[in-house]
C-alpha cells in the first residue's frame, strides 16, 4: 500500500513546462512592435510584449505523458491583422501585417 501511495505522489508531483518566447515585429518596416498582446490559448495567460518587442509564456503540465502538449498564441494589436502560432521555436520572430 504505501509503495502505491509513494508511487502516485512521485507521479503526480513531476511537472513539465514548454515555452515560447521572442519577438514582435511589424512586416514591412522590420520595426519592433511593443504592446502587442500575446494571449496563450493553452493557459489562458494574457501578456504584452515590452517595450523592445520581446514576449515570454509557459505552460506547465504532468510530466508522465507521451507528447508535450501544444502551446498556442495568438498575437493581437489594433491596426494588424491577429496571427496564431502553435509551438513557436525559442527566439521565435513573429511578423504582424498592417490591416
Amino acid at each position: 500500500m504505501f509503495s502505491v501511495l509513494l508511487s502516485m505522489l512521485i507521479l503526480y508531483s513531476c511537472e513539465g513546462e514548454r515555452c515560447a518566447n521572442g519577438t514582435v515585429m511589424e512586416s514591412k518596416s522590420q520595426s519592433v512592435l511593443k504592446d502587442v498582446k500575446c494571449y496563450n490559448i493553452t493557459s489562458k495567460e494574457i501578456i504584452y510584449t515590452n517595450e523592445n518587442g520581446q514576449f515570454s509564456t509557459c505552460i506547465h503540465f504532468l510530466g508522465f505523458t507521451r507528447n508535450e502538449p501544444d502551446i498556442i498564441i495568438e498575437f493581437s494589436k489594433y491596426g494588424y491583422k491577429t496571427q496564431t502560432i502553435t509551438n513557436p521555436v525559442e527566439n521565435s520572430v513573429i511578423y504582424l501585417e498592417k490591416e
